[in-house]
């Protein structure tokens, strides 16, 4: 069932609809305030170059990107997520530009790039602001206007630090590096990140532009945060406009940005959107309407692992300051020691990037919580997560082009959106992802060769990425393989059955043997009766990889050969 939800914005009325529907009340500026928005760093010269619409814009992105925090899908833990992810969002807003908002073109592109950023329905009511909050009141500082060539969106990550020394250090260009400041915890690394990068430019050091947009803790319900890129990409076009420029740019490795999905639960929007060329379409064409001029928006590592962003860091001399960037989602956990969990997929990225990069040493092992290569993951998401991903990148690295796009729809669909003709933008994606496989494989196999010892004697833990990374082949095999004198047998339970978790053996006696050898796991995750027997609060991701698990431990048809069978039953 779609959450529907009612958004009710700076002192709009409440519509007759809203009665007896969840609401949501926000506001910015004086009164009602539980949205802060507080520009830093720009002087109120250069601030009064900003049209009204930009204003509007930023209020805007703001509000949506708090309801997005106070809105759940709800939660990890719900079997049918799919009918739960979706929201039905009813905005109601006051603005200083009412008719430019409410013009059919604009209203179209922000609801249509909104949908797919984050997969939820949005629908808009703009009316007239009645007491409209002066640009001054949201600025912090005293920094006039300076020539600035190139506006950067900087979050303080390795991507965002690539761009940073592309354009100011090895281009010697004058920047402004636009950071969104959520939490102190965010802040702190980012200031310091982009004074230490000052230090290898002194002729042309970057004008950092921090802008505080967050929310008070009682909205913040909904951890995927989709629409952060909106609020993101409307500071940056902010400050672009009142320093005189027509384009922005992010910097995010082309991996990231296509976001391919590495397992069958992150389609659509779980899978994040953030640089996506559609959704950065959207936005320049939804700030060319509402400037009344081309805006560009681009992303030059479009084409660049993370490896190679990392390598172009190292080789532009600025090596030491990879490890003061942060690519971790868990910003509340972090400690002094422990700055990234080594888990989210961010960190397992990031750290794949680097040792696969010839800058490995400049990201200290001991920065994560949990090591990439040799750290034990609980079952569940993580562990999921890091299956899917060593799976993915083998299979990337091997495909054949049928395969690669027959596999990853969402590649060919997105050919549309990038400038070039379509067989040679396919072939650059292809290759991208390639290159991505076979930097993946290296680092597994570098860790294998490294861990040698550890691996015969048994001593890493069998959730570790070198021991995933194994191929199953030689992790699960079956009755043929055991040699005719029954040397080396494989220990078995007192049922003779290969030994499983007992959470995988309490699945297997929940499903039985039976529906396993005759409904796919996506048929038995529907009866949800009997997965939430298993565990009330099962992931179905982690409930996925279960039964992949029990199939091959105890040798019972794939859930691929069963789909198929369904589709192609055999003849008489």
């Amino acid at each position: 069932m779609v959450s529907d939800r009612i958004v009710l914005c700076g002192g709009f009325p409440s519509p007759a609809l809203a009665k007896g529907q969840k609401v949501v009340t926000l506001g910015i500026g004086s009164g009602a305030n539980n949205v802060n928005l507080r520009v830093s760093d720009i002087g109120q010269r250069t601030a009064a170059n900003m049209p009204d619409v930009m204003i509007d814009l930023i209020e805007i992105a703001a509000y949506v990107y708090s309801a997005d925090q106070a809105t759940t899908r709800g939660g990890e833990g719900v079997l049918d997520v799919g009918a739960k992810w979706r929201r039905n969002f009813q905005f109601f807003i006051p603005v200083r530009q009412p008719s430019v908002w409410s013009h059919r073109d604009v209203d179209e592109v922000l609801r249509s790039t909104l949908g797919f950023l984050s997969e939820d329905t949005y629908t808009f009511t703009f009316g007239p602001m009645s007491n409209p909050t002066p640009m001054e009141q949201y600025l912090e500082g005293t920094v006039e206007r300076r020539e600035i060539d190139q506006v950067l969106l900087f979050s303080g990550g390795l991507d965002s630090l690539g761009g940073a020394v592309q354009e100011a250090v090895t281009n010697k260009r004058r920047v402004a590096l636009v950071s969104h400041r959520s939490t102190p915890k965010v802040d702190r690394p980012q200031q310091d990140l982009a004074n230490d990068l000052a230090s290898y430019c002194p002729d042309n050091p970057p004008l950092h532009v921090p802008v505080w947009a967050n929310k008070e803790k009682a909205l913040g319900i909904e951890a995927t945060q989709r629409t952060r890129c909106f609020l993101y990409a409307s500071l940056g076009v902010a400050v672009a406009r009142m320093l005189g420029l027509t384009g922005l740019r992010f910097y995010e490795n082309g991996i990231t940005s296509f976001n391919l999905p590495i397992s069958e639960q992150l389609v659509g929007a779980r899978a994040s959107r953030t640089t996506h060329p559609q959704a950065l379409n959207g936005f320049a064409k939804l700030f060319g309407l509402l400037l009344q001029e081309e805006f560009r928006l681009e992303n030059p590592f479009i084409w660049n692992t993370k490896a190679e962003v990392v390598n172009l860091i190292g080789a532009a001399g600025c090596g030491d300051l990879i490890k003061h960037t942060v690519s971790c989602i868990h910003t509340l956990d972090r400690t002094k020691l422990h700055t990234h969990c080594g888990l989210c997929s961010q960190c397992v990225g990031r750290r794949l990037a680097t040792l696969a990069s010839d800058f490995g040493n400049a990201d200290p092992m001991e920065m994560y919580k949990v090591d990439l290569l040799t750290g034990s993951r609980d079952d569940g998401p993580d562990l999921t997560l890091l299956e899917s991903l060593i799976r993915t990148a083998r299979e990337m690295e091997s495909m054949s082009d049928r395969q690669f796009f027959s596999k990853f729809g969402e590649a060919s669909r997105v050919i549309n959106h990038l400038p070039g003709k379509a067989n040679e933008v396919g072939t650059q994606i292809l290759d991208l992802h390639r290159r991505y496989g076979a930097e993946v494989g290296h680092v597994l196999t570098k860790g294998m060769s490294e861990h040698a010892s550890d691996i015969r004697e048994g001593r890493l833990p069998q959730t570790c990425a070198i021991v995933l990374a194994v191929h199953d082949k030689y992790r699960n095999r079956s009755a043929s393989d055991v040699p005719e004198d029954g040397s080396n047998p494989e220990p078995e339970s007192g049922n003779g059955r290969k030994h499983l978790s007992k959470k995988d053996q309490h699945l297997l006696e929940v499903v039985g043997e039976q529906l396993f050898r005759t409904l796919t796991n996506a048929e038995i995750i529907r009866r949800k009766s009997m997965i939430r027997s298993f565990d009330p609060n099962a992931d179905t991701e982690a409930v996925r990889a279960r039964l992949n698990r029990i199939r091959k431990h105890q040798h019972f048809p794939s859930s691929a050969s069963l789909r198929k069978e369904s589709v192609n039953p055999k003849a008489g």
